[in-house]
């Protein structure tokens, strides 16, 4: 019987869970292993570890002596999934291992390990090793004309990008996406990914374009039924990158909401705390509640210069001068180089009557960037001593952000 007539035989209690239901049709047609695999899926999203073990078990069994090699390789990679979404790496590990070794498998089979056993490497905070595992298949998928090899699929170019940033490496990166989309193989969700690193590396116009198509996409095949019930959401990546760029363009108002549409979609996202927070310093709102925003970012994403910065100013805007020096020199621990701290430095120090820390922040900042804005408005307040600093105008003109990137997130 069919998975259809199923349906159409039982009629199911409105209470009963998703697991339920496929276990209830599943007693009606016991050997239709789509259906298994639907019920294997919904009991590993309910984190039902002992429903799920018996659903593997029961379609290994049945797959065992079956003429179907295709349907022996999915369970067997189901059970790596299995470990996967309980985060046993080892036994996960082990699985893996053994099916990258199978004779004659398909290339999507294949690519499908791969994944997996990158992704393991990612999760335990080994980027460098991930890109490692990743860059024969990645690197060759992109050549003009690679030999007899499929383009790779959209969630192992994800990975892939991820990993290149994660380990620092946005260079090799942007390059690699600039690649794909010549030969027209970037997937558009991997995109997404790759706008953020576009963002890192100054290329804004490639960030928006990435950012916006990988949008355009979500909202052309999500439909509004799916979307209204939670089914789908938007790719984070792009809602993050386009809440920097607005900042570049001092658009507080659509920045925070983008800001704040990411955080629904994820709400440990330190890159759109931090631009949330940006936002509602452009827009005036109270700096108590944009400081907790900056606080978020620096718990979460703590090697991040952008957030300590953002936080140093939602302290000043509350005169809590003190606190935000502190703030600024973790930010200076994080990248000496970059003269908009030193110039906040400056204006910090100028605030607090302390003219000559104020004085050697402001001459680092002019050499490292003459035209350092910050650096602009502490030299303002030296020479005017009873000038009210105006935070909001302030800000407003400071717009060299690092984009809330990260090379460990």
């Amino acid at each position: 019987m069919s998975f259809a007539m199923a349906n159409e035989s039982l009629e199911l209690p409105q209470t009963l869970t998703r697991l339920e239901q496929l276990e209830k049709f599943l007693l009606v047609d016991p050997t239709n292993l789509k259906l298994r695999r639907d019920t294997f899926d919904a009991a590993l999203q309910m984190r039902n570890w002992e429903r799920a073990a018996h659903h593997l078990g029961v379609a290994q069994d049945q797959v065992r002596t079956s003429e179907q090699a295709h349907a022996r390789l999915e369970w067997a990679l189901k059970e790596g999934d299995f470990w996967l979404a309980q985060r046993e790496w080892l036994q996960a590990k082990a699985v893996l291992h053994a099916l990258s070794e199978q004779p004659g498998a398909p290339q999507s089979f294949n690519d499908a390990v791969l994944h997996n056993l990158a992704y393991i490497e990612l999760s335990q905070n080994d980027a460098t090793a991930c890109v490692n595992r990743l860059a024969p298949r990645l690197e060759a998928s992109v050549q003009p004309q690679p030999i007899e090899l499929p383009p790779a699929g959209g969630k192992l170019q994800q990975l892939w990008l991820r990993a290149l940033h994660s380990s620092g490496q946005t260079a090799r990166a942007l390059q690699w996406a600039q690649a794909a989309q010549q030969v027209q193989r970037l997937d558009v969700l991997a995109a997404a990914v790759a706008s953020t690193v576009a963002l890192d590396e100054e290329a804004l116009d490639l960030a928006l374009q990435w950012s916006g198509a990988a949008l355009r996409h979500w909202e052309e095949t999500s439909s509004t039924q799916v979307r209204q019930q939670g089914g789908a959401h938007p790719p984070l990546e792009a809602l993050v990158t386009q809440a920097w760029l607005a900042l570049t363009q001092r658009d507080g108002a659509r920045a925070s909401d983008l800001a704040q549409r990411a955080l629904q979609v994820q709400p440990n996202e330190a890159r759109a705390w931090s631009a949330w927070g940006y936002a509602g310093l452009l827009l005036g709102q109270p700096p108590a509640q944009v400081e907790s925003h900056f606080q978020q970012a620096v718990v979460l994403q703590p090697d991040v210069l952008d957030h300590w910065s953002g936080l140093a100013w939602a302290q000043l805007a509350q005169q809590h001068t003190a606190v935000a020096i502190e703030s600024l020199r973790k930010a200076l621990a994080l990248d000496a180089e970059f003269a908009e701290t030193h110039g906040t430095l400056a204006l910090a120090h100028a605030v607090q009557g302390e003219r000559e820390l104020a004085t050697q922040y402001l001459a680092s900042a002019k050499q490292l960037d003459p035209q350092c804005q910050s650096a602009q408005h502490a030299q303002y307040l030296l020479d005017h001593p009873d000038a009210a600093l105006s935070l909001q105008k302030t800000l407003s003109e400071i717009h060299k952000f690092s984009h809330g990137s990260s090379t460990r997130h």
